[in-house]
């Protein structure tokens, strides 16, 4: 209704004079919060009657990979050849949250299609700026780059109409630079973190406290280091209570005593820090040997050959080459970060008893992939003690993740991976990475993720929704500007532009280790000297590199490398490489950095994998007057949030030398329009603002996904699970179609009640099952495994004990096949069992041996040993409880066939229910039970005994003898449902063969009286689509 009531507002707008419309298309880019939305309206003459109304404004729409960009469905036709005004505002859920604070805006339109490209806020004549920016230049900026994407392309120009008078002046630019500084701060102190999380504390949790320790005589004192999770200005701990766990590093050959570690922990506790004095010996194994050894490259995609064959390993590959792939030197590491997290798990909930004492917990925020188990340790321990998860938890990874692929080959990959599924958010810096993780999940783990309004995505693990958040984080201006005076950056930036004096600077910093790319560095920049003469006299690659001694081997090795192509480069161009090393540092001293930046015209990034890079940003911010270059590898996650840098693939050398040229000749106007598209996003995403944006994101989704059922309105879109394989039934999660069982209900019902029925589900309640879209399948459906198919003996002991009581009727359904439910449950007689998801079923063994009230007298029994449906029918009829109703096919039969019932759950409690004191011991069915008399009885229910299975293959260690007697456990009914069985194989046979020959891994299942078509063991994305 409220469709046709716009459209026929759009239709009754004030006519234009010439009899035509336009196609007017709207797009906008605006950042909201969860939950909200984008509407558009307009001046009452001529703009579809909404005269600024809330509930007459336009919806506009996004979607996750849209996402910033909000825009119309269909054109809006309005008259030509008049002046209309609009303005944008944002709702909450149907709730206007207020309009936009500029003037309103106008447009005049005149051709037969027009496209409107706004930014939420954000006046014309600042937008102009940016496009001409573009017109200039030839790149995007985040947000009109994403307009130009988006919007339908024509020919017309978008910057042709823009005057000079459109172009912001040096004065402007610096004004509304100090608009967005104002800005960012303002967003700092709008929300504190106390209203976000309310009472909880928050506790920050990271292998290294981000402190530096010294000691002077016999007193140890304390500042926080550079770190990003280090308190600092406007720190989020300011009004919330915030604690930091981690590793203290006094030196390594510096052995605490007993004395030091206390005076360290009552030093560290003035500032909220809690120390974990680890053993040499563990960090060793852990951190040096597990995290940088194995799970640093893995997690940059660098496999075990690469590790072993590449000269990644120089005494593996060169002193011992077949001893390459021998990992048994490095089995002690896994036990070693094992225990690591054991440790930080336990400080964790002593700290949570002795000082945090909320009945809520606290937000626990681990950060990078050192503590990647601590989550599971954590929420483990806490339902062990409570009985329920108390703490909300973070998971932030800083590095990048590997495709799945590569992280299948981690020996300990799935343990590493529910460990960080069991945080309430999942966080990375770049979307890239993210998806390599919803990949991982999904073909490692089975597991499906679903988006969310507002733009954010969820794994379902477990029946809670795990967020999977992508922030960057950027640097602290105010603490730069400070250092930038403090540390006497202006004259360490003079002392290298007299070293190199009237030449041109092209400045590098990066990590002594070959993904970052160095050597690439360089031989681009002897391919820019060999090509282009102009430069050979005129410009200086300034390089330093950083060996923090955390991959001994790998920094060795880059180094030796880094020389010889150094001395190769300044042999043929005497002085064209500044380069020097920095050992035992992870990052050059603050002075010699921010001088570099000063000084160098173009820094130059060429990492080959790179997740977080503060000196990116840090460059931008600094390099104000004249502005510089930053020309960055598109393999690092800064490109994806920097529209103003050059991007360039450090592989290809040929193409990336003429980018480097072109930085070098880059006018002043075109650097200062680029600088003017990052310098926003820089100074208004320092680490509080992250912080508090992370955690929102985790408060808001875990609100509305408690495991309630009742957050129908959470999700957008959501993947089907397969509830097994060859079921052909799915459900979906996150609806109220599931909630969450109330034990206390439960409990009431069977107290207050004198006959009980109990139907259970096998694979996926009684025992876990395998999720079939995980790509390598364990063998657990193996049904020779002679195990009760990891059913716990207390599991069996609970349906025997529930199944021995007279007043209780037990059934179990599973899609697996009568032998193996046989065997399963060959000591549980008085449990009916329902196989091939109830296509063939069988009675408790009383229900099926003589009994007063009923075998025994022939009640359910037809003269041939075959169940008679009319009995059933009219026994259920009188006697099923008003909860359970019977069912009938009311459908007509097949030709010449006999009409089906299906008998329903109140006649099998029936059944089933027997005297207390009358229940007989189990015995086997008599053999009188004909086949083929009940296949003669069109709509009967037959034994189906002798079903086409070889049980030598399915049962393992059973001789021929205990193959004929398990047969004879149990009589087995299945409906004779009227189907010509040999002409639906015939037909369908042929199309099932032709789809196995094209799907590797699937195959045929026959069935009595059934076909089906698995892809259980084929990749589970190619099944689904065949």
């Amino acid at each position: 209704k409220i469709e046709r009531s716009r459209t026929a507002e759009q239709n009754t707008c004030t006519m234009p004079s010439d009899g035509k419309y336009c196609k007017l298309h709207f797009y906008v880019v605006a950042q909201t919060e969860f939950g909200q939305s984008v509407y558009v309206s307009g001046s009452g003459s001529s703009f579809v009657n909404g005269n600024y109304k809330p509930s007459k404004a336009i919806p506009l729409h996004t979607t996750p990979t849209e996402y910033p960009v909000w825009r119309t469905l269909k054109p809006m036709l309005i008259p030509r050849g008049l002046v209309h005004t609009y303005q944008y505002a944002v709702f909450n859920g149907q709730t206007i949250q207020g309009w936009e604070d500029i003037a309103a805006r106008t447009i005049n339109c005149s051709d037969e299609v027009v496209k409107v490209e706004d930014e939420y806020n954000v006046t014309k004549k600042e937008q102009n700026f940016r496009l001409r920016a573009y017109s200039s230049s030839g790149s995007l900026s985040t947000s009109i780059g994403m307009l130009s994407m988006l919007s339908p392309q024509d020919d017309h120009d978008p910057t042709s109409n823009f005057g000079d008078d459109d172009l912001l002046k040096h004065d402007e630019l610096k004004d509304l630079a100090l608009k967005y500084t104002e800005k960012a701060r303002s967003v700092v102190d709008a929300a504190s973190l106390s209203t976000i999380i309310g009472e909880r504390s928050l506790v920050i949790s990271c292998f290294h406290l981000p402190i530096e320790l010294t000691r002077k005589s016999n007193t140890w004192s304390v500042k926080w280091n550079d770190s990003l999770i280090a308190r600092s200005d406007q720190s989020v701990s300011l009004d919330t209570n915030t604690y930091w766990i981690g590793t203290v590093n006094p030196g390594r050959d510096r052995i605490l005593s007993e004395g030091d570690r206390i005076s360290i922990r009552n030093v560290l506790s003035e500032i909220g820090c809690i120390p974990i004095f680890a053993p040499q010996e563990l960090i060793d194994r852990a951190y040096l040997g597990y995290c940088k050894q194995q799970l640093w490259p893995s997690f940059h995609n660098v496999d075990l050959l690469d590790l072993t064959h590449a000269c990644w390993n120089g005494d593996a590959c060169i002193s011992n080459p077949e001893l390459s792939w021998d990992q048994s030197s490095v089995q002690g590491h896994w036990e070693a970060y094992l225990e690591l997290n054991s440790l930080f798990s336990n400080e964790y909930t002593s700290m949570m008893k002795d000082t945090v004492k909320h009945p809520k917990g606290s937000v626990l925020w681990v950060h990078d992939y050192h503590l990647m188990l601590l989550p599971r340790m954590v929420a483990n321990q806490e339902v062990k003690e409570y009985g329920d998860r108390q703490t909300k938890i973070v998971f932030f990874l800083h590095i990048p993740f590997s495709t799945s692929q590569i992280f299948r080959s981690i020996q300990h990959g799935g343990e590493l991976l529910e460990g960080m599924v069991h945080s309430d958010a999942v966080g990375f810096h770049a979307f890239d990475h993210a998806r390599h993780f919803l990949n991982a999940c999904k073909r490692n783990l089975g597991l499906k993720f679903q988006t969310r309004v507002g733009g954010l995505l969820g794994v379902e693990f477990e029946g809670r929704t795990v967020s999977v958040l992508m922030r960057h984080v950027s640097i602290e201006t105010a603490k730069v500007d400070r250092e930038i005076i403090e540390y006497n950056a202006q004259e360490h930036c003079d002392v290298l532009k007299k070293k190199h004096l009237n030449k041109k600077l092209i400045a590098g910093l990066d990590t002594c280790q070959r993904l970052s790319g160095v050597a690439l560095k360089l031989l681009g920049f002897e391919n820019l000297l060999d090509e282009y003469e102009k430069w050979r006299n005129e410009v200086v690659l300034v390089q330093r590199c950083l060996r923090p001694r955390n991959r001994l081997d790998d920094e060795e090795r880059t180094s030796i490398e880094l020389n010889r192509l150094v001395s190769r480069i300044n042999f043929k161009y005497p002085g064209s490489v500044d380069y020097e090393e920095f050992d035992g540092l992870s990052t050059l001293p603050t002075g010699l950095r921010q001088g570099l930046w000063l000084a160098s015209d173009v820094m130059l990034n060429t990492a080959v994998r790179e997740s977080l890079n503060m000196d990116c940003l840090e460059y931008i911010y600094v390099k104000k007057a004249p502005p510089g270059v930053l020309v960055a590898s598109e393999f690092g996650s800064t490109v994806s949030v920097l529209s103003g840098a050059l991007r360039i693939n450090p592989f290809d050398l040929k193409t990336w030398k003429i980018t480097l040229d072109e930085s070098l000749r880059m006018s002043l106007r075109e650097r200062e329009a680029r600088k003017f598209r990052d310098i926003e996003y820089v100074i208004s995403r320092p680490s509080p603002v992250w912080t508090k944006q992370i955690i929102n994101d985790m408060m808001s989704t875990s609100s509305t996904s408690n495991g309630d059922g009742n957050d129908d309105d959470a999700f957008i879109f959501s993947e089907e699970n397969e509830s097994g394989e060859g079921t052909g039934q799915k459900f979906q999660t996150g609806t109220k179609a599931f909630s969450k069982l109330e034990i206390s209900n439960v409990i009431e019902a069977y107290q207050t009640t004198s006959r009980r029925l109990f139907v259970f589900d096998f694979a996926g309640t009684l025992r876990d099952r395998e999720r079939v879209n995980k790509f390598i399948k364990n063998d657990d459906m193996n049904i020779t495994k002679s195990n009760n198919h990891d059913i716990s003996a207390d599991t069996l002991q609970y349906l025997k004990i529930l199944s021995d009581d007279p007043n209780n009727t037990v059934y179990i359904i599973s899609e697996l096949g009568t032998e193996y439910m046989e065997e399963t449950f060959r000591d549980l007689p008085n449990v009916g069992l329902a196989a091939r998801d109830g296509l063939c079923y069988c009675l408790a063994s009383h229900s099926i041996t003589s009994n007063d009230d009923h075998t025994d007298d022939g009640h359910f029994m037809n003269q041939d040993g075959v169940m008679d449906e009319s009995n059933i029918s009219n026994h259920s009829a009188s006697s099923t409880p008003p909860s359970i109703s019977t069912a009938e096919d009311s459908s007509p039969p097949p030709p010449g066939r006999g009409r089906t019932r299906t008998s329903s759950l109140g006649s099998l409690l029936d059944m089933s229910h027997h005297s207390p004191t009358n229940r007989p011991s189990p015995s086997p069915p008599s053999s009188s039970v004909s086949g083929s008399a009940a296949s003669s009885k069109p709509g009967s229910l037959k034994p189906s005994s002798s079903l086409n299975f070889d049980m030598s293959s399915l049962v393992r260690g059973a001789s021929g003898g205990d193959l004929e007697a398990l047969g004879k456990l149990r009589n087995w009914y299945t409906p004779d449902l009227g189907v010509d069985w040999p002409t639906i194989k015939s037909i369908a046979l042929p199309l099932l063969n032709r789809y196995t020959g094209r799907t590797n891994g699937s195959s045929i299942r026959f069935r009595e009286p059934s076909l089906a078509w698995s892809y259980y063991r084929a990749d589970p994305d190619e099944g689904l689509m065949q």
